[in-house]
């Protein structure tokens, strides 16, 4: 009796190890089943599409066989990876453990376990190379692990740098600093110039700004000036944009007592709202919030506030002369905003009168005096277009304005193109005077 005793507590005693043994024993043979199946199968001629689907399927159905052995036996569940080449289940089994004692590590706890998951990864890395590599860089920033992923080993430099310049470049808010490491200085700067567009606040444009200029003077060895080298000059001049935009901020909230775009617009142009309420709605309320909030304002939208909402015009101007100089495109709708409204500036009807009993000097003194003749001499003196008064023109559609602004609606788009329409038929009812065409034929010539 009591050697059945004994015999009945041996076999309570190693039921839950072999029960552990069984189940580790399962789950191989139905990864080994499993990839059986996929050898077959992956000689089939299928499409790209077909063969991702079936890997995907493959992927998850053995993480579902494998994860959660690491409550039975977890380095069972590691070898089983191993020995598939699970790198996905391999990944999650790594960082499962290396998340726990990162925490404890920060509140800064000395971990063996953390120190154990970096060197367990590495050793992952040297033996199954780029494969386990990029899945585990792929985990790191599908988690935001971004300092873990640029926390890579000596002995992973090569292969992190292959990593973040695929698909076009991997996160470029970071991967600048892998290139400086490297002393790929060309590199960070070509990066960090990406990253200038890409970002949202003058802050963040301006940040990447000074970088990359370090960046690209390390590759030059030394100090290059922005009128012999093209980056410095694209970063030059995006700087200056930005010092404009910061200016214009003080500017406006200097004369407001509350920010916001009404007040301001009140401030610049009390008739705006009156006149043109499409355009200071749905396009010149938007621009001057996101001036307000430190925004990036977009080189058109900036010609849409300096010509509607500025009496300095010869800033207009200078501004439209940098955007041209740096971006290759048609800035056509921004210089027949500019020409149009520096002419709608003033009262011309009273002007012309005024000539009909005037010297030639004084009338020359008067042009002098006008918007019209600030564009005309900043613009010839700059060298950009010179628009005749046909030209002032808008040749807008709505498709263009939607274009320009995708968030607006329909009827957003139409207040917008009546807008538009009515400055055009003041300055065709202008240039019907006769008088009007020799004023600016003479405004021309008293700047050859």
């Amino acid at each position: 009796m009591e050697m059945d005793d004994d015999v009945e507590i041996v076999e309570a005693t190693e039921t839950p190890q072999n029960l552990k043994e069984q189940v580790c024993e399962l789950a191989n043979c139905l990864l080994k089943v499993e990839n059986m199946w996929m050898s077959v199968i992956s000689r089939e001629t299928v499409s790209n599409a077909e063969r991702d689907k079936r890997y995907a399927t493959h992927q998850d159905l053995s993480a579902r066989i494998i994860m959660p052995l690491i409550d039975i036996d977890q380095e069972a569940a590691f070898s089983l990876s191993e020995a598939y080449r699970d790198f996905k289940s391999l990944v999650n089994l790594c960082l499962l453990e290396y998340e726990q004692s990162e925490k404890l590590q920060r509140r800064g706890k000395v971990v063996v376990q953390y120190v154990k998951e970096q060197q367990r990864m590495l050793k992952y890395i040297k033996r199954f190379g780029r494969e386990f590599a990029f899945t585990l860089y792929d985990a790191f920033l599908e988690r935001g692990m971004l300092r873990n992923l640029m926390d890579q080993d000596d002995s992973c430099d090569q292969l992190l740098d292959e990593y973040l310049k695929m698909d076009g470049g991997k996160v470029p808010q970071v991967a600048w600093l892998q290139d400086i490491k490297l002393e790929k200085y060309d590199g960070a700067a070509a990066t960090l110039w990406g990253l200038v567009g890409m970002e949202k606040t003058l802050a963040g444009k301006t940040n990447a700004l000074s970088i990359a200029k370090l960046a690209h003077l390390a590759a030059c060895g030394g100090e290059v000036s922005p009128d012999e080298d093209e980056f410095m000059f694209m970063i030059s001049q995006t700087q200056d944009l930005i010092l404009l935009q910061e200016k214009l901020y003080t500017d406006y909230t200097s004369v407001s007592r509350v920010n916001t775009p009404d007040s301001i617009i009140l401030s610049q142009n009390p008739t705006l709202m009156g006149k043109y309420p499409g355009l200071y709605q749905f396009v010149l309320s938007k621009v001057l919030r996101k001036l307000l909030d430190g925004v990036w304002v977009e080189p058109e939208e900036l010609m849409e506030l300096l010509t509607m909402c500025s009496s300095d015009f010869l800033t207009t101007v200078e501004v439209l002369a940098i955007i041209v100089k740096m971006i290759n495109q048609d800035f056509g709708v921004s210089f027949r905003n500019l020409w149009r409204r520096a002419w709608l500036k003033d009262n011309w009807e009273d002007i012309l009168r005024k000539t009909e009993t005037s010297t030639d000097e004084q009338i020359e003194e008067m042009l002098q005096g006008t918007t019209l003749y600030t564009v005309a001499e900043v613009s010839i003196k700059k060298g950009i277009s010179v628009l005749s008064p046909k030209e002032w023109i808008s040749q807008d559609t709505a498709e263009d304005i939607l274009t320009r602004y995708p968030d607006l609606t329909t009827s957003q788009v139409h207040a917008v193109f009546s807008d538009l329409q009515k400055e055009n038929q003041m300055v065709m009812a202008g240039m019907k005077n006769a008088k009007m065409g020799e004023a600016y034929q003479k405004i021309l010539l008293m700047l050859k």
